[in-house]
C-alpha cells in the first residue's frame, strides 16, 4: 500500500495546516493505512494535543533541518501532501529536489482571492495586493502549484477556481472530514434535548468578505431573536472568538438555527456541524459551498441578501424539516473513511 505522509504546519488541531490531515489520517487508519504526519512545528504542543485526541497516531516532530531530512530519507514516504500557502509549499518542493520525495497540495487557500475581495481597511499587505494585477499577484502561487505531484481541491467549487482562475490541472476533489472531534458529543447532547433559544452567527474574520452588513445582521436578528456569536469579534456584539469543541457542541445543539455569515470558504465547516445537532442552517445566495447541503431535507435556506433577514429566518423556521435525514447525509458524505478512499483513489491514479 501507498505510504502517504501530510505535512502539518499549525500548532493547534482546529487550525486549517493540522485539522484536516489529521482527519484523513484517521481515516485511512481506518482502512488500514498508517499514514506519517510530520510537524514542521517544533512546539510539542500539537503533538500532546494529537496524541491526546488520537492515540491511534504519531506525529514525527521538526528538530534540526538536518535530522528532519534524515527522519523523511528513513520513513520514506512515497507522497507528501500539505497546504497551498506559498511557504508550505516552498518547504515541500524543497523537500522533492533534496530527497526526490513526491509532494503534493490539498489546496485550501487560493492565494490572491482573499486579497482582491478583503474589505479590512488595516491590512496594508491586503490593500496593495488588491492593487495588483491579477497574473502578477498570483505568478508565485502558481509556479508552485505546476511543480507539484498532484494538486488536490478541497471542494469542487475550489477545483472550480483553480481551473479557471488559475489555470491549474486539479487531479481530483476529497472533502475535508466533518464532525471527527465532535463524534462523541453528537448523540450524547441530543438525548439531552437541550432547551434550544436563539440563532448563532458564524462571524468569521470581520471585517471581511460579508455579503450583508454583519453588524446591521446581527442587530436586527437581536431585536426579534437573541443572538449567540462565534468564531471571531463583532464590534458592539457579544461573540466568542474560541471556543472549544465542547462549548461549540453545546452551541450547535442548544440553537434554533445557525446563520452562516461569510461570503468566502474553499470549504466550510460550520454549516454541516450545525445539521450534525439537527440545527438548520441559514446561508447567502453566493456562498461557495452550497454544494454540501443536503437542500430537500428543509433543514437548509438559500437567502437572497436583499431578503429582510428575520423573515428569511422565520421560513426556514416553519418550513417542514427531515432532521433524521439531513444528519445521516452529513455523516456519511462528510466520513472520514470515505474521504480517505476518494484521496487514495486519486493518489492511485498518479502512480
Amino acid at each position: 500500500m501507498i505510504k502517504l505522509a501530510f505535512l502539518l504546519h499549525n500548532d493547534l488541531y482546529h487550525q486549517v495546516g493540522v485539522k484536516p490531515y489529521v482527519d484523513l489520517a484517521l481515516g485511512l487508519r481506518r482502512l488500514g493505512s498508517n499514514p506519517y504526519l510530520l510537524s514542521i512545528v517544533s512546539s510539542n504542543k500539537l503533538k500532546e494535543e494529537i496524541n491526546n485526541r488520537f492515540p491511534e497516531l504519531d506525529v514525527y516532530m521538526y528538530e534540526s533541518k538536518k535530522s528532519y531530512l534524515s527522519m523523511l530519507h528513513d520513513l520514506k514516504p512515497d507522497l507528501i501532501i500539505s497546504s497551498d500557502y506559498p511557504k508550505v509549499m516552498k518547504i515541500l518542493l524543497r523537500i522533492k529536489e533534496d530527497l526526490k520525495i513526491r509532494v503534493g497540495v490539498y489546496a485550501q487557500i487560493l492565494f490572491g482571492l482573499n486579497t482582491l475581495g478583503s474589505r479590512s481597511k488595516s491590512n496594508i499587505e491586503f490593500r496593495l495586493g488588491s492593487l495588483a494585477p491579477w497574473r502578477l499577484l498570483t505568478h508565485e502561487y502558481k509556479k508552485m502549484m505546476e511543480k507539484m505531484d498532484v494538486v488536490i481541491a478541497n471542494s469542487y467549487t475550489t477545483q472550480y477556481v483553480l481551473t479557471h482562475f488559475y489555470d491549474i490541472r486539479v487531479n481530483g476533489v476529497v472533502y475535508p472530514p466533518v464532525g471527527i472531534n465532535f463524534r462523541s458529543f453528537v448523540d450524547k447532547l441530543l438525548k439531552e434535548n437541550l432547551d434550544r433559544e436563539g440563532i448563532l452567527i458564524y462571524v468569521g474574520h470581520y471585517p471581511d468578505y460579508y455579503i450583508r452588513n454583519i453588524n446591521k445582521t446581527i442587530s436586527e436578528l437581536d431585536s426579534r431573536l437573541k443572538v449567540k456569536c462565534f468564531g471571531g469579534q463583532v464590534p458592539n456584539a457579544e461573540c466568542h472568538k474560541f471556543v472549544s469543541d465542547n462549548e461549540l457542541a453545546k452551541l450547535y445543539a442548544s440553537s434554533i438555527a445557525t446563520y452562516v455569515a461569510p461570503a468566502w470558504e474553499t470549504f466550510g465547516y460550520v454549516g454541516p456541524e450545525s445539521l450534525l445537532f439537527g440545527t438548520p442552517v441559514l446561508v447567502d445566495t453566493y456562498q461557495p459551498w452550497l454544494e454540501g447541503f443536503p437542500i430537500e431535507t428543509g433543514t437548509v435556506k438559500i437567502s437572497d441578501p436583499r431578503e429582510n433577514i428575520v423573515e428569511a429566518f422565520e421560513e426556514l423556521l416553519n418550513a417542514p424539516k427531515d432532521i433524521d435525514r439531513a444528519r445521516k447525509y452529513i455523516m456519511e458524505r462528510y466520513s472520514a473513511e470515505l474521504s480517505a478512499k476518494e484521496l487514495l483513489k486519486i493518489v492511485r491514479r498518479m502512480r
